[in-house]
């Protein structure tokens, strides 16, 4: 089955619910409410923080970071409260809870607040390995954002972790902290290397040995660069379809499932976007199973482009091309070699591909 590895990352999304500023297991708050009305006060907190904090490289910048910290504080303290709330109202919310509440006192610390630093650095030192890891990962993942790209700093940090890594290769919040530098365009491509080689050296636990999987991948995936590639198969339809018949043109490889949500968005983009006259697109489905995949056509508009699907092999397309998360894109310039992968596929980033590529013209 394709495996589409989840990856730990930085929580600036907000995405759900979450924490207090000592750790959320040692509040019992009084009275107690239900998850239902913690929830929707969350939600306006949420809001409101959605709007003072951006992405992630933005608030790299410590000009914005001063800007927003203020107000931010005010509303991850809240926040925070919440989340405490939440860890009370029953067993099964407690691990997502604590996990969140250092999420949020990691931005808290990028945004200097002095409480939240000093928890992170006793929290560190926490008998409880849960407890010390999440705090280790918050701490080293504020201290990176606030190095504001300097090498000197960020080769510090990975000098830190990789000694973590030669102590105890089976943690894997060692591995979470580094996948979540490589997160959101942080690191330069010399420390995304470096990060890569610190996993795969010395980290063995179930999400590096995944990452390291994600690493193998990406590397066959970058191969293809430069390459001829020449792509066969069969349409829904049931018709034999060969790339050889768009010679001259650029081509979009675009792999998805129709239970893929980020796929489908792309997909109905791409649907919307007038394609240049020299540029055609396929689709490749990684469907295990037929009746869905037929259900999802009947529903939604089905694209003029070939739609390639194996009904004997269906991830077999994406695995020897190196395609393990969905939706990958791969762009085929018009000499029918590979010219980019893993790219945005808007007709912006393809034009600007295509220009910057002699063969392409």
């Amino acid at each position: 089955m394709l495996r589409l590895t989840l990856i730990v990352v930085f929580a600036f999304c907000f995405c759900c619910p979450v924490a207090r500023s000592a750790d959320p297991g040692t509040t019992n708050p009084s009275p107690r409410r239900t998850a239902s009305d913690i929830f929707k006060d969350w939600q306006v907190v949420s809001q409101k923080l959605r709007g003072l904090l951006p992405a992630p490289l933005a608030m790299a910048d410590p000009e914005r970071r001063v800007e927003v910290a203020p107000a931010a504080i005010l509303l991850l303290r809240q926040a925070i409260s919440l989340n405490g709330e939440l860890y009370h109202t029953s067993p099964d919310a407690q691990p997502a809870a604590r996990r969140n509440h250092y999420q949020y006192l990691s931005i808290l610390a990028l945004l200097d607040d002095k409480a939240a630093i000093a928890e992170l650095d006793e929290a560190r030192q926490s008998n409880v390995r849960d407890i010390s890891n999440q705090a280790r990962q918050a701490w080293f993942v504020s201290r990176w954002w606030k190095s504001n790209g300097d090498d000197t700093v960020a080769a510090g940090l990975l000098d830190e972790l990789e000694q973590l890594a030669r102590q105890a290769p089976a943690d894997d919040s060692i591995a979470a902290t580094l996948l979540s530098f490589q997160q959101e365009g942080s690191a330069t491509p010399e420390q995304n290397l470096r990060i890569t080689q610190i996993i795969t050296k010395h980290l063995t636990g179930p999400l590096a040995s995944a990452a390291i999987e994600q690493f193998k991948s990406a590397a066959k995936r970058a191969s293809l660069v430069g390459k001829p590639l020449l792509i066969s198969g069969t349409t829904l339809e049931g018709k034999a379809f060969s790339t050889q018949s768009l010679k001259g043109k650029a081509i979009l490889v675009h792999f998805g499932a129709t239970w893929c949500g980020p796929w489908q968005v792309q997909h109905n983009l791409m649907l919307q976007t007038q394609w240049p006259s020299d540029v055609a697109v396929v689709t490749i489905l990684c469907d295990e199973e037929e009746g869905p995949l037929r259900q999802y056509w009947e529903q939604h508009r089905t694209p003029a482009w070939p739609v390639l699907w194996s009904k004997e092999d269906p991830t077999g397309f994406a695995a020897q091309y190196g395609v393990e998360q969905l939706p990958t894109t791969i762009l085929i310039d018009s000499s029918g070699k590979v010219l980019a992968t893993d790219i945005d596929p808007d007709e912006a980033t393809v034009k600007a591909l295509i220009a910057g590529n002699p063969q392409s013209r």
